[in-house]
């Protein structure tokens, strides 16, 4: 059930190990001054809110820890990642979400919200995508990195 999360994860720790610090730390005009670590460090969290409420079985994504380090450290963010990885296996449960305005909860599962993260991260994955295609139009990204399963279908149909 965590295949694509893993799979999308893959991707940006490749890039991670080969992507120079000032890229990962360079405010960029097409981020509205942001940074791609600040993109891993957003990614990180939203992951590590599932992973925190797992055992209680209450997950509250808006609560983060939002650590600076995270974003402009790139050897700590593939630490986390790596970490992440490894800790995301578990078993499917019942989990209660708070919403996002954090004026109620719903019900869900592990499972569920495991595919929440991983659209999450093919969706910073794109930003990231576009962040470094404006830094270096040469940098070799994974074939698909940034793209949704469904997108790299239709892509492929389109192709035959």
């Amino acid at each position: 059930m965590i295949s694509p999360l893993i799979k999308n994860t893959n991707g940006l720790m490749e890039i991670l190990l080969s992507l120079p610090d000032s890229y990962y730390t360079e405010k960029l005009f097409v981020l509205d001054e942001q940074t791609i670590g600040h993109h891993c460090r957003h990614i990180i969290e939203h992951w590590q809110a599932l992973m925190n409420g797992y055992e209680s079985g209450d997950v509250n994504f808006a609560n983060r820890k939002r650590s600076n380090e995270i974003e402009i450290n790139r050897a700590l963010a593939i630490e986390f990642i790596d970490s992440l990885q490894k800790a995301s296996i578990k078993d499917n449960k019942v989990l209660y979400v708070t919403s996002i305005n954090e004026t109620g909860t719903h019900t869900s599962s592990y499972y569920r919200e495991i595919d929440v993260v991983t659209e999450h991260v093919i969706h910073h994955s794109a930003i990231i995508r576009m962040a470094i295609i404006s830094l270096d139009k040469n940098f070799k990204l994974p074939e698909n990195f940034g793209y949704a399963p469904s997108t790299i279908s239709f892509k492929q149909q389109c192709v035959q």
